[in-house]
């Protein structure tokens, strides 16, 4: 395999990490802190786009991309289910502190007749 197919690989694996961990953040509940690795894994997905445009692959290359990729869809995939775990939970939230202050307002309109 060539040293450009060894740099792309060794890029899809440094993003990978990178999705590992933020699913880690993700299940501490870190929210914050995931927020600020997205930009990194954003740039570190472009910086390879620009990398391998025009990269001719072989059978070799072709398969070991692809067997990151699965492993990139996959901690994708537990990522995206952390974070609408985490939606429908702020969602909760949401409704509840409406729901009290249309109580709240309810009894103070009650409370001023």
């Amino acid at each position: 395999m060539k040293k450009q197919h060894h740099d792309i690989l060794a890029r899809y694996s440094a993003i990978l990490e990178l999705h590992e961990h933020m699913l880690e953040i993700a299940m501490a509940g870190d929210w914050e802190q995931l927020i600020e690795m997205k930009s990194a894994h954003l740039c570190q997905v472009e910086a390879l786009i620009n990398f391998e445009h025009n990269i001719v692959v072989d059978d070799s290359f072709r398969e070991a991309k692809r067997a990151v990729l699965m492993r990139i869809a996959y901690a994708e995939e537990q990522l995206r289910d952390q974070l609408q775990a985490r939606m429908a939970q702020l969602s909760g939230a949401i409704a509840k502190a409406r729901n009290t202050q249309r109580v709240k307002h309810a009894y103070e309109g009650g409370v001023a007749s």
